[in-house]
């Protein structure tokens, strides 16, 4: 594995629905955040949930398994796992926020969409109610089967895990020098990306892991993955090396 460190000076970069393409080669990639706080022991990140009554239990049940699952990979876990309380509010914990802004019952839909603190914080986002990450979803899964449903459980998915990815200080790793997607537009450098600054991914600095990773949850090209790729675990594993 190889490590080139840079000093960010890019911009962040947003968009949906784009193609993914495969590496020629297996090496491990992802994008670190050399300056991000670590947390002292990944296989207890303590995690609790500012308004979990805001989505349904099947949602929520489904989110929690997929997110222990695909983190277990890494060998990373989580603690609590359940509503926040007053002292959480003044702690080092993920503090997590349901933003519903979706209606999945109509014909046009919407999909995907957060943001998260990079590393261990207590600093709440602002605006956000004393969250660290939030994510916009509905109440509800749409009814199913259906290609809808389909696409709106995987992007879902994925939101969280690509926020949570930052919450343990990986970056997006569609904001690397060297990533050409198959499909370039989903990386628009001049279009609406201007709307999620990220002063830390800006100006801080960060490590290069490896290739680029097509598969990344952390990229915006590919935000219907649905789990983490081998990238993103070597990326954990390069900030987490205890995790090894």
């Amino acid at each position: 594995m190889r490590i080139l460190k840079i000093i960010s000076l890019s911009i962040l970069f947003s968009s949906l629905g784009c193609g993914t393409q495969t590496p020629e080669d297996s090496d491990t990639k992802s994008v670190i955040d050399v300056d991000a706080r670590r947390w002292p022991n990944p296989r207890l990140i303590p995690i609790c949930f500012l308004n979990r009554n805001a989505v349904h239990d099947d949602l929520f049940d489904d989110l929690l398994k997929t997110t222990v699952n695909q983190f277990a990979h890494a060998g990373v876990a989580f603690q609590k796992w359940r509503d926040c309380t007053s002292d959480d509010m003044n702690d080092n914990i993920i503090r997590v926020r349901f933003r519903n802004e979706y209606n999945w019952n109509n014909s046009s839909y919407s999909y995907g969409g957060g943001r998260s603190k990079v590393g261990m914080t207590r600093k709440s986002l602002d605006g956000e109610g004393g969250a660290t990450l939030f994510i916009k979803l509905d109440h509800k899964y749409p009814e199913g089967p259906s290609k809808k449903r389909d696409t709106v459980v995987l992007a879902t998915r994925s939101v969280l895990l690509h926020e949570i990815g930052h919450a343990l200080g990986l970056l997006h790793e569609h904001t690397r020098t060297d990533y050409h997607p198959g499909e370039p537009d989903c990386v628009d450098r001049d279009g609406d990306s201007r709307e999620y600054p990220n002063e830390k991914e800006v100006r801080g600095e960060r490590d290069y892991v490896g290739r680029p990773d097509y598969d990344s949850v952390m990229s915006y090209c590919n935000l219907t993955a649905g789990k983490l790729s081998k990238g993103d675990i070597a990326g954990i594993h390069a900030l987490y090396p205890q995790l090894k």
